[in-house]
């Protein structure tokens, strides 16, 4: 071994090793108290309001109550939301006196005309005719039992809170038309 003070690169290394540092210990700690204090935070919250199976389907983070398109070619997905969500339980809706009413929204998803009425707690999405074999009708709601239905005309499911019709129009195509059964 060489004298003290001149020492080769390998005995430096294996000094340093075999040396313990006051610092690097209380940082090791440091970090694993906040990685414990975020584990049992997110524990809390989690158990605090939500329900024990989180509706997480396809592998994103979206809560989804009311029955999906899904675009067959591209995947995207796209809620027919009847009711007002709940601000504080996502994939939710809201309570009965906390829901809107008294308006109809619009908007579009892909080629596909969705119109929300707050009134009836009702949702038609219009297909035109030539995309209508491009989507499928999914509950996402619970990723352990996802469900599909083919959009076809003449057709009709209830899928949990849901009254799902699927009529076709010969000047429009296929209406997918999504009736709230919660507040009846």
């Amino acid at each position: 071994m060489a004298e003290e003070g001149n020492y080769t690169n390998t005995e430096l290394f294996d000094r340093s090793l075999s040396r313990p540092r006051p610092g690097r210990y209380r940082r090791l700690v440091a970090v694993l108290l906040v990685l414990a204090i975020a584990v049992l935070s997110y524990g809390v919250g989690f158990h605090a309001g939500a329900r024990k199976t989180q509706p997480r389907a396809l592998g994103n983070s979206t809560c989804y109550h009311a029955p999906c398109l899904i675009d067959l070619l591209s995947g995207q997905v796209r809620e027919l939301t009847v009711y007002t969500p709940d601000p504080n339980l996502p994939g939710e809706p809201a309570a009965e006196k906390d829901q809107q009413s008294g308006s109809t929204d619009f908007s579009y998803f892909k080629d596909i005309l969705i119109i929300r009425d707050t009134n009836q707690h009702l949702c038609p999405a219009q297909l035109s005719a030539s995309s209508a074999g491009a989507y499928v009708l999914a509950d996402l709601y619970d990723p352990e039992n996802i469900r599909f239905y083919p959009v076809e005309p003449r057709s009709t499911y209830t899928i949990r809170d849901y009254e799902v019709s699927i009529y076709e129009e010969e000047d429009r195509g296929l209406t997918v038309e999504v009736q709230g059964l919660l507040f009846r």
